[in-house]
């Protein structure tokens, strides 16, 4: 509908319409506007200047229902301001308003973002040839169907509303508002408390659960317990087997092989030779303790532990000195490739045993001697280089500044100096934000439609420690790739570059831009 603009005077924000010079206002309904305080319909101003009329509505700190509906709706909000509708329908009547002077339309229509209190505007006109007025059960269905709800919460209430709108022969204001209070009322059942931790369930339940849905898990067949095995003695009482006790594991092991024997015969006894490669992968003193014992020759030790030694020219060697007996290897548990004589020459890993039976330590192997140079050539001493500063680009390297941007190039990953004067060409990522200048913080835009004001429920960043600050104070439009404000009837407005703006009014704003929000400022950036 034209005729209608917004105009600001001191902390109060007013619809105000001018009335043309061929329409008759009528007087009887403007006099119960003017002097009295209808619930649910905005104060109303009349005044004349020389020839022209104007009617002005207060709607500070409000906004429109377009507005407030934008987005994702809720159950409370919903009904909040269809309770509002309903209830200065009601009071309209009681004033003997007609409802054909009452502008049902979003646009027209205001709501606290907070307390959800609803206005509505009255237009007192004298219509001789007026259309038929909308019916106030149409204009809550098609407002029904022009709502986007939020499918987190149990939207039953939605249907119970279609439901009595479609079947209600004739609508009753009266009655609708008792569903409204009814739905109002219904709460949510309290959920069940959390427990801490993971249920405690069987192993067995668990893996029978692996890939089962719900329903089939509700109905899962008990878990039998296998009975103990029973025997019956000679009085037919039956009784318990006790289980087998495990055989001990002996520590002794199966004789090695003879050295060079590769495949020796497996002893049928519980002993078994203890290899070096064992020991190594198994340490332990006991495992170091019993091979030292396997490694002794048996039957040559006496009582005291040591072996005895026959004396130089006893009858046992014939006088003949007994020559130094030589260190037997230990033999080898795997096969032996080639005509290698021994595996601890090649593996230096597995070297012979010291001289107290234990593992000597690993041997590090040898580095490769380095090629000497050709005949007539003389080897140059090393030099330590300097570090370099650059990059190695091509043939050479370049230094780079502190001041210059690396950019690597993927394929290559050679570095390549960028100058910053080029830097500069390249285009910026536009990504808008606003930096609040009494904390510094980066409030990113990251909405079409981005609100800004105290009530946290409901804008997309709330300034809640400035009190100066409107709940639904202001909105950022990004649209075709510009960006705008808008002031939403805030009592202490909005100024962009220190300047107020007009409510309800889309302002452009670029990089750079100083914004305030009554006592609260801002700077808006595009990168």
């Amino acid at each position: 509908m034209t005729g209608f603009s917004y105009e600001n005077q001191g902390a109060h924000t007013y619809l105000s319409y001018e009335v043309k010079a061929d329409e008759a206002l009528n007087s009887m309904i403007l006099g119960m506007l003017t002097h009295n305080k209808i619930d649910g319909l905005a104060e109303t101003r009349f005044i004349q200047e020389n020839e022209t009329r104007y009617l002005k509505y207060d709607v500070t700190a409000k906004i429109t229902v377009k507005q407030f509906f934008s987005g994702v709706v809720n159950k409370k909000r919903l009904l909040g301001v269809f309770s509002g509708v309903a209830s200065a329908l009601q009071s309209a009547e009681e004033y003997m308003i007609d409802v054909g002077d009452i502008l049902l339309d979003t646009e027209y229509i205001f709501s606290d973002v907070s307390s959800y209190q609803t206005v509505l505007i009255c237009l007192p006109l004298e219509r001789e040839n007026a259309d038929q007025p909308l019916d106030a059960g149409v204009f809550f269905k098609q407002l029904i169907f022009n709502t986007q709800f939020d499918q987190s919460e149990n939207c039953d209430y939605v249907a119970k509303i279609i439901n009595y709108l479609n079947s209600a022969p004739v609508f009753s204001l009266k009655d609708f508002s008792a569903l409204l209070n009814q739905l109002k009322s219904e709460h949510k059942a309290p959920a069940a408390p959390a427990v801490s931790g993971r249920p405690k369930t069987a192993p067995a339940q668990n893996a029978a659960d692996h890939g089962r849905s719900p329903e089939q898990m509700t109905h899962r067949p008990p878990v039998r317990e296998q009975p103990p095995r029973t025997r019956t003695d000679t009085g037919g009482q039956p009784v318990i087997k006790p289980p087998a006790p495990s055989a001990p594991v002996s520590a002794k092991r199966n004789p090695a092989p003879a050295h060079g024997q590769k495949n020796a015969p497996a002893d049928t006894g519980t002993e078994k030779k203890m290899s070096a490669l064992y020991l190594l992968r198994h340490y332990s003193k006991e495992n170091l303790k019993l091979y030292k014992a396997q490694s002794a020759t048996p039957g040559k030790d006496d009582k005291a532990g040591k072996k005895s030694k026959p004396s130089k020219g006893s009858a046992e060697n014939n006088g003949v000195a007994p020559q130094k007996e030589k260190r037997q290897q230990p033999p080898a548990q795997f096969a032996v490739p080639g005509d290698r004589k021994s595996v601890d020459e090649d593996y230096p890993l597995f070297r012979n045993t010291d001289s107290r039976g234990g593992v000597s330590a690993p041997v590090p192997p040898k580095m490769p001697t380095p090629a000497r140079p050709p005949e007539g050539q003389e080897r140059l001493p090393y030099t330590p280089q300097p570090a370099q500063t650059g990059f190695q680009t091509g043939g050479g390297h370049q230094s780079a500044g502190f001041g210059d941007t690396i950019i690597v190039e993927p394929e290559s990953g050679d570095g390549t100096i960028v100058p910053d004067d080029e830097q500069e060409k390249a285009p910026a990522v536009i990504k808008p934000h606003l930096i609040r200048q009494s904390n510094h913080e980066k409030v990113m835009i990251d909405k079409s439609l981005f609100r800004l004001g105290r009530e946290r429920g409901y804008v997309d960043y709330c300034i809640s420690d400035n009190r100066t600050v409107g709940r639904s104070h202001a909105n950022i439009i990004s649209r075709d790739g510009a960006f705008y404000i808008v002031d939403l009837n805030s009592r202490n407005h909005t100024y962009v570059n220190g300047e107020m703006i007009q409510s309800n009014t889309e302002v452009r704003i670029e990089h750079g831009t100083m914004i305030s929000l009554a006592r609260e400022s801002f700077e808006f950036r595009l990168y």
